[in-house]
Protein backbone atom coordinates (compact mmCIF):
# COMPACT_ATOMS: atom_id res chain seq x y z
CA UNK A 1 0.00 0.00 0.00
CA UNK A 2 3.02 2.70 1.15
CA UNK A 3 4.63 1.72 -2.69
CA UNK A 4 1.70 1.69 -4.58
CA UNK A 5 -1.17 3.76 -2.99
CA UNK A 6 -3.44 1.17 -3.51
CA UNK A 7 -5.57 -1.29 -0.78
CA UNK A 8 -4.50 -4.80 -0.16
CA UNK A 9 -7.93 -6.09 -2.45
CA UNK A 10 -6.12 -4.35 -5.48
CA UNK A 11 -2.53 -4.76 -5.36
CA UNK A 12 -2.76 -8.35 -4.14
CA UNK A 13 0.38 -8.63 -1.67
CA UNK A 14 -0.44 -10.80 1.67
CA UNK A 15 -3.71 -11.55 0.40
CA UNK A 16 -4.07 -15.69 0.74
CA UNK A 17 -5.18 -17.32 -2.53
CA UNK A 18 -8.10 -18.56 -2.96
CA UNK A 19 -7.24 -21.87 -4.37
CA UNK A 20 -3.92 -22.61 -3.61
CA UNK A 21 -3.45 -25.84 -1.19
CA UNK A 22 -1.27 -23.86 1.33
CA UNK A 23 -2.39 -20.39 2.05
CA UNK A 24 0.01 -18.35 1.20
CA UNK A 25 0.46 -14.62 0.96
CA UNK A 26 0.00 -13.24 -2.68
CA UNK A 27 2.61 -11.24 -4.18
CA UNK A 28 2.48 -7.60 -5.47
CA UNK A 29 0.17 -6.97 -8.39
CA UNK A 30 2.65 -7.21 -11.55
CA UNK A 31 0.44 -4.91 -13.52
CA UNK A 32 0.34 -1.78 -10.73
CA UNK A 33 3.72 0.64 -10.91
CA UNK A 34 5.34 1.23 -7.66
CA UNK A 35 6.64 4.52 -5.98
CA UNK A 36 9.89 3.15 -6.20
CA UNK A 37 9.68 2.18 -10.16
CA UNK A 38 8.83 5.61 -10.89
CA UNK A 39 11.39 7.13 -8.81
CA UNK A 40 14.08 5.20 -10.82
CA UNK A 41 12.78 5.64 -14.05
CA UNK A 42 12.99 10.20 -12.73
CA UNK A 43 16.55 9.25 -12.30
CA UNK A 44 16.60 8.91 -8.65
CA UNK A 45 19.20 6.24 -7.27
CA UNK A 46 16.90 3.99 -5.15
CA UNK A 47 17.39 1.19 -2.37
CA UNK A 48 15.73 -0.65 0.32
CA UNK A 49 17.01 -2.44 3.32
CA UNK A 50 14.33 -5.07 4.62
CA UNK A 51 14.00 -7.66 7.47
CA UNK A 52 11.08 -10.04 6.86
CA UNK A 53 10.46 -12.50 4.90
CA UNK A 54 7.13 -11.29 3.23
CA UNK A 55 9.44 -8.42 1.89
CA UNK A 56 11.56 -11.27 -0.10
CA UNK A 57 12.32 -10.35 -3.50
CA UNK A 58 10.07 -13.18 -4.54
CA UNK A 59 6.84 -11.24 -3.24
CA UNK A 60 7.67 -8.57 -6.24
CA UNK A 61 8.20 -5.58 -3.87
CA UNK A 62 11.53 -5.04 -5.10
CA UNK A 63 10.48 -3.98 -8.29
CA UNK A 64 12.20 -0.53 -8.65
CA UNK A 65 14.74 -0.59 -6.54
CA UNK A 66 18.32 -1.04 -7.76
CA UNK A 67 19.50 -2.31 -4.60
CA UNK A 68 17.57 -4.28 -2.47
CA UNK A 69 19.39 -6.22 1.06
CA UNK A 70 17.00 -8.66 1.86
CA UNK A 71 18.03 -10.04 5.37
CA UNK A 72 15.34 -12.87 6.76
CA UNK A 73 14.04 -12.75 10.12
CA UNK A 74 11.33 -14.15 12.59
CA UNK A 75 10.34 -13.89 15.93
CA UNK A 76 14.13 -15.14 17.28
CA UNK A 77 16.39 -14.46 14.48
CA UNK A 78 16.38 -10.87 12.80
CA UNK A 79 18.92 -8.41 11.77
CA UNK A 80 18.63 -5.66 14.28
CA UNK A 81 18.25 -2.04 14.11
CA UNK A 82 21.97 -1.03 14.71
CA UNK A 83 23.26 -3.31 11.97
CA UNK A 84 20.40 -1.95 9.43
CA UNK A 85 21.64 1.88 10.12
CA UNK A 86 25.42 0.54 10.25
CA UNK A 87 24.18 -0.48 6.08
CA UNK A 88 22.19 2.43 5.29
CA UNK A 89 25.33 4.59 6.45
CA UNK A 90 27.96 2.70 4.37
CA UNK A 91 25.65 2.75 1.17
CA UNK A 92 25.32 6.94 1.90
CA UNK A 93 28.98 7.07 1.46
CA UNK A 94 28.55 6.05 -2.23
CA UNK A 95 25.34 7.44 -2.82
CA UNK A 96 24.64 10.83 -5.24
CA UNK A 97 21.76 12.83 -4.90
CA UNK A 98 18.61 12.37 -5.74
CA UNK A 99 18.18 9.62 -3.71
CA UNK A 100 15.62 7.55 -1.97
CA UNK A 101 15.84 4.23 0.56
CA UNK A 102 13.07 2.55 2.03
CA UNK A 103 14.66 1.63 5.47
CA UNK A 104 12.49 -1.15 7.41
CA UNK A 105 13.46 -2.26 11.04
CA UNK A 106 11.84 -4.81 12.72
CA UNK A 107 13.13 -5.14 16.14
CA UNK A 108 9.37 -4.23 17.81
CA UNK A 109 8.06 -7.43 16.99
CA UNK A 110 7.95 -10.26 18.65
CA UNK A 111 9.86 -12.26 20.13
CA UNK A 112 11.07 -8.65 22.62
CA UNK A 113 14.19 -9.15 23.60
CA UNK A 114 15.61 -5.83 23.27
CA UNK A 115 19.52 -5.72 23.40
CA UNK A 116 22.02 -3.48 26.13
CA UNK A 117 21.88 -1.02 27.25
CA UNK A 118 18.67 -0.38 26.74
CA UNK A 119 17.12 -3.87 28.50
CA UNK A 120 15.37 -3.28 31.65
CA UNK A 121 15.15 0.64 31.36
CA UNK A 122 11.47 0.01 31.99
CA UNK A 123 10.72 -3.51 32.85
CA UNK A 124 13.64 -3.46 35.82
CA UNK A 125 16.64 -5.16 36.58
CA UNK A 126 15.00 -8.61 36.62
CA UNK A 127 16.04 -10.70 33.84
CA UNK A 128 13.48 -13.32 33.82
CA UNK A 129 10.28 -12.99 31.17
CA UNK A 130 13.11 -12.20 28.55
CA UNK A 131 12.29 -12.91 25.72
CA UNK A 132 8.41 -12.34 25.22
CA UNK A 133 8.07 -14.76 22.67
CA UNK A 134 5.22 -17.09 23.74
CA UNK A 135 2.89 -16.04 21.22
CA UNK A 136 0.09 -18.72 21.36
CA UNK A 137 0.71 -19.39 25.53
CA UNK A 138 0.23 -15.59 26.36
CA UNK A 139 -2.92 -15.51 24.12
CA UNK A 140 -4.38 -18.69 25.21
CA UNK A 141 -4.32 -17.26 29.09
CA UNK A 142 -4.93 -13.38 28.29
CA UNK A 143 -8.07 -13.69 30.32
CA UNK A 144 -6.21 -14.48 33.66
CA UNK A 145 -2.61 -13.27 33.00
CA UNK A 146 -1.59 -10.79 35.66
CA UNK A 147 -0.91 -6.89 35.53
CA UNK A 148 2.54 -7.62 36.53
CA UNK A 149 3.23 -9.84 33.45
CA UNK A 150 1.13 -7.45 31.03
CA UNK A 151 2.88 -4.68 32.88
CA UNK A 152 6.40 -6.40 31.85
CA UNK A 153 5.36 -7.41 28.38
CA UNK A 154 4.77 -4.00 27.40
CA UNK A 155 7.74 -2.21 28.88
CA UNK A 156 9.56 -5.01 26.64
CA UNK A 157 7.93 -4.09 23.51
CA UNK A 158 8.59 -0.09 24.95
CA UNK A 159 12.39 -1.02 25.14
CA UNK A 160 12.36 -2.15 21.76
CA UNK A 161 11.08 1.08 20.61
CA UNK A 162 13.45 2.82 22.71
CA UNK A 163 16.56 1.09 20.39
CA UNK A 164 14.98 1.52 17.40
CA UNK A 165 14.88 5.73 18.18
CA UNK A 166 18.41 5.64 19.21
CA UNK A 167 19.39 4.00 15.83
CA UNK A 168 17.50 6.42 14.17
CA UNK A 169 18.66 9.39 16.06
CA UNK A 170 22.65 7.95 15.29
CA UNK A 171 21.48 7.51 11.42
CA UNK A 172 19.56 11.40 11.68
CA UNK A 173 22.77 12.54 13.20
CA UNK A 174 24.93 10.91 10.49
CA UNK A 175 22.91 12.77 7.72
CA UNK A 176 23.26 16.09 9.63
CA UNK A 177 26.99 15.44 9.59
CA UNK A 178 26.98 15.04 6.08
CA UNK A 179 24.88 18.45 5.39
CA UNK A 180 21.97 16.30 4.03
CA UNK A 181 19.55 17.30 6.67
CA UNK A 182 18.04 20.04 5.24
CA UNK A 183 17.58 18.58 1.80
CA UNK A 184 15.79 15.50 3.13
CA UNK A 185 12.67 14.50 3.17
CA UNK A 186 11.55 11.75 6.07
CA UNK A 187 9.14 9.61 6.74
CA UNK A 188 8.31 7.69 9.48
CA UNK A 189 5.89 4.83 9.84
CA UNK A 190 4.43 1.48 10.24
CA UNK A 191 2.50 -1.55 9.19
CA UNK A 192 0.53 -1.92 11.71
CA UNK A 193 0.56 -1.68 15.66
CA UNK A 194 0.52 -3.53 18.92
CA UNK A 195 -2.48 -5.10 20.97
CA UNK A 196 -1.84 -5.38 24.92
CA UNK A 197 -5.07 -7.00 25.54
CA UNK A 198 -7.17 -4.15 25.07
CA UNK A 199 -10.08 -5.91 23.57
CA UNK A 200 -8.89 -9.19 25.29
CA UNK A 201 -6.25 -10.08 22.30
CA UNK A 202 -2.47 -9.53 22.05
CA UNK A 203 0.11 -9.04 19.66
CA UNK A 204 -1.49 -8.19 15.73
CA UNK A 205 -3.09 -9.79 12.61
CA UNK A 206 -6.08 -10.72 15.38
CA UNK A 207 -8.28 -8.32 14.84
CA UNK A 208 -8.82 -4.18 13.15
CA UNK A 209 -9.26 -2.48 16.53
CA UNK A 210 -7.69 0.83 16.86
CA UNK A 211 -4.32 -0.18 18.93
CA UNK A 212 -3.58 -2.33 15.24
CA UNK A 213 -4.15 0.16 12.20
CA UNK A 214 -3.80 3.47 14.30
CA UNK A 215 -0.22 3.89 13.39
CA UNK A 216 2.29 6.94 13.68
CA UNK A 217 3.41 9.43 10.26
CA UNK A 218 5.69 12.02 10.71
CA UNK A 219 7.20 13.66 7.82
CA UNK A 220 10.19 15.94 8.07
CA UNK A 221 11.21 18.02 5.03
CA UNK A 222 12.03 21.55 3.26
CA UNK A 223 8.45 23.68 3.29
CA UNK A 224 7.01 21.30 6.33
CA UNK A 225 6.21 23.25 9.03
CA UNK A 226 5.98 22.20 12.60
CA UNK A 227 2.67 20.98 13.92
CA UNK A 228 0.24 17.97 14.23
CA UNK A 229 -3.09 17.53 12.24
CA UNK A 230 -6.01 15.76 13.18
CA UNK A 231 -7.15 14.67 9.68
CA UNK A 232 -7.57 11.23 9.53
CA UNK A 233 -4.64 9.65 6.55
CA UNK A 234 -4.03 6.05 5.16
CA UNK A 235 -0.66 4.75 4.11
CA UNK A 236 -2.04 4.79 0.56
CA UNK A 237 -1.28 8.91 0.80
CA UNK A 238 2.28 8.35 0.80
CA UNK A 239 3.17 7.60 -2.97
CA UNK A 240 1.11 10.02 -4.55
CA UNK A 241 2.53 12.63 -1.51
CA UNK A 242 5.97 11.58 -2.11
CA UNK A 243 5.88 11.93 -6.02
CA UNK A 244 3.94 15.73 -5.79
CA UNK A 245 6.84 16.84 -3.34
CA UNK A 246 9.53 15.78 -5.58
CA UNK A 247 7.37 17.05 -8.56
CA UNK A 248 6.71 13.98 -9.78
CA UNK A 249 3.87 12.55 -12.21
CA UNK A 250 1.29 10.71 -9.40
CA UNK A 251 1.15 6.89 -10.40
CA UNK A 252 -2.11 6.06 -12.80
CA UNK A 253 -5.42 5.33 -10.56
CA UNK A 254 -3.74 5.44 -7.16
CA UNK A 255 -6.76 5.41 -4.38
CA UNK A 256 -4.23 7.63 -1.93
CA UNK A 257 -4.34 11.39 -2.17
CA UNK A 258 -1.38 13.74 -1.57
CA UNK A 259 -0.98 15.01 2.11
CA UNK A 260 1.64 18.26 0.17
CA UNK A 261 -0.88 20.16 0.66
CA UNK A 262 -1.70 19.87 3.83
CA UNK A 263 1.89 19.39 5.30
CA UNK A 264 2.80 22.64 3.30
CA UNK A 265 0.04 25.15 3.04
CA UNK A 266 -2.30 23.79 5.97
CA UNK A 267 -4.68 22.69 3.52
CA UNK A 268 -7.17 19.75 4.81
CA UNK A 269 -8.24 17.02 2.26
CA UNK A 270 -12.22 16.60 1.53
CA UNK A 271 -13.68 13.73 3.87
CA UNK A 272 -13.14 10.27 2.21
CA UNK A 273 -13.63 7.26 3.44
CA UNK A 274 -10.81 5.09 4.35
CA UNK A 275 -9.99 1.39 4.35
CA UNK A 276 -8.47 -1.47 6.27
CA UNK A 277 -9.04 -4.91 5.33
CA UNK A 278 -7.85 -8.50 5.93
CA UNK A 279 -6.02 -10.52 8.98
CA UNK A 280 -3.74 -13.02 9.65
CA UNK A 281 -5.36 -15.17 12.14
CA UNK A 282 -9.41 -16.19 11.98
CA UNK A 283 -11.62 -14.97 9.51
CA UNK A 284 -11.63 -11.67 7.51
CA UNK A 285 -12.24 -8.66 8.91
CA UNK A 286 -12.92 -5.09 7.67
CA UNK A 287 -13.43 -1.51 8.66
CA UNK A 288 -14.35 1.94 7.17
CA UNK A 289 -13.80 5.00 8.89
CA UNK A 290 -15.15 8.14 7.84
CA UNK A 291 -14.47 10.31 10.57
CA UNK A 292 -15.38 10.41 13.64
CA UNK A 293 -17.93 7.09 12.89
CA UNK A 294 -15.64 3.57 12.39
CA UNK A 295 -17.52 0.70 11.09
CA UNK A 296 -15.51 -3.09 12.19
CA UNK A 297 -16.95 -5.95 10.39
CA UNK A 298 -16.26 -9.23 11.26
CA UNK A 299 -18.30 -11.39 8.47
CA UNK A 300 -17.79 -15.18 9.88
CA UNK A 301 -18.26 -14.46 13.39
CA UNK A 302 -22.08 -12.40 12.61
CA UNK A 303 -20.81 -9.54 13.95
CA UNK A 304 -20.77 -5.80 12.90
CA UNK A 305 -19.50 -2.43 15.53
CA UNK A 306 -20.14 1.11 15.07
CA UNK A 307 -17.59 3.39 16.90
CA UNK A 308 -17.33 7.54 17.63
CA UNK A 309 -13.53 7.83 17.55
CA UNK A 310 -13.87 11.39 18.68
CA UNK A 311 -16.04 10.34 21.84
CA UNK A 312 -14.37 6.84 22.02
CA UNK A 313 -11.00 6.47 20.64
CA UNK A 314 -10.48 3.39 22.67
CA UNK A 315 -13.60 1.67 20.85
CA UNK A 316 -15.16 0.75 24.50
CA UNK A 317 -18.75 1.33 23.33
CA UNK A 318 -20.59 0.22 20.06
CA UNK A 319 -22.70 2.34 18.55
CA UNK A 320 -24.37 -0.06 16.34
CA UNK A 321 -28.29 -0.58 18.31
CA UNK A 322 -28.32 3.62 18.30
CA UNK A 323 -26.51 4.56 15.22
CA UNK A 324 -29.15 1.77 12.58
CA UNK A 325 -28.98 4.54 9.64
CA UNK A 326 -25.10 5.68 10.22
CA UNK A 327 -24.53 1.62 10.43
CA UNK A 328 -26.14 1.51 7.34
CA UNK A 329 -25.06 3.80 5.01
CA UNK A 330 -21.03 3.03 6.19
CA UNK A 331 -22.05 -0.77 5.26
CA UNK A 332 -22.88 0.16 2.06
CA UNK A 333 -19.81 1.94 1.12
CA UNK A 334 -18.33 -1.00 2.40
CA UNK A 335 -19.85 -3.60 0.04
CA UNK A 336 -20.09 -1.14 -2.54
CA UNK A 337 -15.85 -0.74 -2.71
CA UNK A 338 -15.53 -4.87 -2.18
CA UNK A 339 -17.96 -5.24 -5.13
CA UNK A 340 -15.32 -2.80 -6.97
CA UNK A 341 -11.95 -4.87 -6.24
CA UNK A 342 -10.10 -6.72 -8.74
CA UNK A 343 -7.59 -8.95 -7.39
CA UNK A 344 -5.06 -10.52 -9.49
CA UNK A 345 -3.60 -13.09 -7.01
CA UNK A 346 -0.03 -14.19 -7.97
CA UNK A 347 1.36 -16.97 -6.06
CA UNK A 348 5.03 -16.26 -5.32
CA UNK A 349 7.53 -19.13 -5.83
CA UNK A 350 9.02 -19.56 -2.56
CA UNK A 351 11.89 -21.61 -1.11
CA UNK A 352 11.52 -23.77 2.12
CA UNK A 353 13.39 -21.84 4.47
CA UNK A 354 11.42 -18.71 3.88
CA UNK A 355 7.86 -20.88 3.86
CA UNK A 356 9.33 -21.68 7.48
CA UNK A 357 9.83 -18.06 8.84
CA UNK A 358 6.45 -16.96 7.15
CA UNK A 359 4.45 -19.98 9.54
CA UNK A 360 6.64 -18.98 12.16
CA UNK A 361 5.13 -15.62 11.87
CA UNK A 362 1.98 -16.38 11.00
CA UNK A 363 2.01 -15.41 7.71
CA UNK A 364 1.58 -18.56 6.15
CA UNK A 365 -0.76 -21.39 8.27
Amino acid sequence: SILTGRYPDQHGAGKLHPTAQIPIPGALNSKLPTLSERLEQGGWHTAAIVNNPFLHERFGLNRGFQRYDYSPADNVELRRADASVDLMLEWLEEFQSPFFVMLHLFDPHLGYDPPAPVRGRFTGESLEGYPVADLQGIRSRAAEISSGERQFIEAAYDEEIVFVDEQLGRLFSALDERGLDSRLLVILTSDHGEEFFEHGSFEHGHSLHQEVVKVPLLIRGPGIAAGTSPEPVSLVDLAPTILEALSLPSLPDTEGISLWPLLTEGTAPEARSLRAEGALWGPPRGSTLEYPFRLLLEPELGRVQLFNLEQDPRETQDLSAVQAERLAFLLQKWEARSQSASPDWVLPDLDRDTLERLRSLGYVR
